[in-house]
């Protein structure tokens, strides 16, 4: 292989007898270049090296690709003014998990297969050893603590599932107990869900428990031992974002659906549903608001293949939920409610046409 010097560093001349080594001057450290010496395809001619600057190539490079890639016209300037929303980025970010077309059926019958492997069986159980009132209070407070460190919705109803999943394999349950789970189960929710779970003394300080953190960390090893240490069971939430995906839906449509499956926690009797029924109906329920009245031909065929519910098999959770929903509007409890009154969320609980279709439904 033919050895290539960029400099000449010694050069043996012999004076009295003597070796000569003669340096050539190197410059500081602060004056050398980003050079690159390459070989030039003519060296054997000339004998030499090209000295290439790097930051002339870049930007060489880079100006022929944006040559390259900038579109003309006033299509062009309305893709730039989209790209630049942080909403919309933000949207198309968080729109990318589990909507990949070639694993999304794969990934969604799984999810389908998770939800029939762990069910939730005993709601008159929980609902006689809790009391209904006691589940809208509770619900009503995880609500306030979602909003106030600004949870995802997947969070908030993984904590009223582990809750659920808990209770139900309990004897017999004090307040305390209670506390204590559902403390737990927000705590656990968070660590799954969130990309910053929050501080145990955090959580005790907003929900101004006299509880311990001790008694919160046994709490949450005792869940997890019962779950079997399962907490990948889905949530209404998942199955939401693919049919409204499905569905073509606007924003308007999608905060209607989630308000609908946050509103289906409140009550025991929807307990035993499976999230992807009750993510079906809210959707429906969603669909037939924004028609205004109740049509079955909503739920399309589209609907059908992907969801894989007709919509026979939707109506007895939509009459549940319509009930519930009533229910809920003449509570005191309205942190729901006040959630999604927010302009982020178009104020679908005051929506007209909302107690059209619930009025329909209910009978």
């Amino acid at each position: 292989m033919q050895r290539f010097k960029v400099y000449k560093d010694v050069e043996n001349d012999i004076t009295d007898g003597k070796p000569l080594q003669r340096y050539r001057k190197r410059q500081a450290l602060g004056e050398i270049k980003n050079t690159i010496i390459t070989r030039s395809k003519y060296s054997e001619i000339n004998e030499g090296f090209k000295r290439i600057r790097i930051e002339d190539e870049v930007k060489q490079e880079s100006r022929r690709t944006t040559l390259r890639k900038k579109a003309t016209g006033k299509r062009a300037e309305i893709e730039d003014e989209t790209n630049k929303s942080p909403l919309i980025r933000r949207r198309r970010r968080l729109s990318s998990l589990f909507r990949v077309s070639e694993y999304a059926n794969d990934i969604y019958k799984y999810l389908q297969r998770i939800e029939d492997k762990y069910p939730i069986m005993n709601s008159e159980k929980m609902e006689n050893m809790v009391g209904e009132d006691t589940r809208f209070a509770l619900v009503d407070c995880l609500v306030e603590i979602n909003e106030h460190f600004k949870f995802v919705h997947e969070t908030l109803q993984l904590s009223v599932s582990i809750i659920d999943r808990c209770v139900q394999e309990q004897a017999s349950l004090t307040r305390k107990g209670l506390e204590l789970i559902a403390l737990a189960a927000v705590f656990i929710a968070s660590k799954y869900e969130e990309l910053v779970p929050i501080e145990i003394s955090d959580l005790l300080q907003v929900c101004g428990s006299l509880s311990s953190t001790e008694e919160v960390l046994q709490t949450e090893m005792k869940i997890v031992t019962e779950v079997q240490c399962s907490l990948g069971r889905p949530v209404p939430a998942h199955f939401v974002r693919r049919y409204c995906k499905v569905a073509q839906a606007n924003s308007v449509l999608q905060s209607c659906a989630f308000y609908l499956t946050d509103v289906a926690l409140m009550s025991y009797k929807l307990c035993y549903f499976k999230p992807s029924i009750i993510a079906a109906t809210s959707l429906f329920i969603a669909l037939c608001v924004s028609n205004g009245a109740v049509d079955q031909r909503l739920w399309n065929p589209t609907l059908i293949k992907y969801s894989t519910y007709e919509i026979e098999d939707l109506e007895d959770c939509a009459k549940v939920l319509a009930k519930c929903l009533k229910r809920t509007k003449s509570s005191s409890f309205r942190a729901i409610e006040k959630k999604y009154s927010k302009p982020m969320f178009f104020d679908v609980p005051h929506n007209p046409n909302l107690q059209t279709v619930l009025e329909a439904l209910a009978m």
